[in-house]
């Protein structure tokens, strides 16, 4: 998302994302990481302290929530984010999702299908998808973010009975699936040396 990662993500009956500032931070990236999330989400809001409130107001476009924390931490809405699915970036999106899920979402949405090499499949897509309408790449790209969730919840409940405490960041992060961490189990159990 032109190399821009935003602080909180949040998906349910759409997507959110938030961008924390504080008055020890730089805003000089503030709008080109507020174009890119516009680029891709539905609401795009950030979160600023007190101090940083007077500077934010004036940087933050109008259809960007604004959101201030106070020193007793509680978050108190500024300004309510505008919904803007309808301007989203297919092609943005289309870059946000795996693989697997752009397959996924495009045989959801109709019959075409790649008759290609599985490392041919990402490009051989993509002209499909971002035909899309914005509020269709969008709706493919919230259910896509709420299963890699679900899959993420499967992992880390697996991870709690199969594995070491240091590997939950790695599951949590959704480095770890559960096929993998089922592998990782059979070996951790199979003998070091059969001989």
């Amino acid at each position: 998302m032109d190399r821009q990662i935003a602080d909180l993500v949040i998906a349910n009956g759409s997507t959110t994302v938030y961008e924390i500032k504080t008055s020890l931070d730089s805003f000089a990236r503030l709008a080109a990481q507020l174009a890119a999330y516009t680029r891709a989400f539905d609401f795009v809001n950030v979160v600023g302290d007190r101090e940083s409130l007077a500077v934010l107001t004036d940087l933050v476009p109008p259809h960007v929530g604004l959101l201030t924390l106070s020193r007793g931490s509680v978050l108190r809405t500024v300004r309510r984010a505008e919904s803007g699915k309808h301007q989203v970036a297919p092609a943005v999106i289309y870059d946000l999702l795996h693989r697997a899920e752009i397959v996924d979402a495009v045989l959801r949405t109709s019959d075409v299908r790649f008759d290609v090499p599985a490392a041919y499949l990402y490009d051989a897509y993509r002209p499909h998808f971002v035909s899309y309408t914005p509020e269709v790449a969008h709706a493919l790209f919230r259910d896509a973010i709420l299963r890699r969730r679900r899959r993420s919840a499967a992992a880390v409940s697996a991870l709690k009975t199969l594995c070491p405490n240091v590997l939950t960041g790695l599951t949590a992060a959704g480095r770890l699936d559960v096929q993998t961490l089922k592998r990782l189990e059979k070996r951790l159990h199979a003998p070091l040396y059969a001989g």
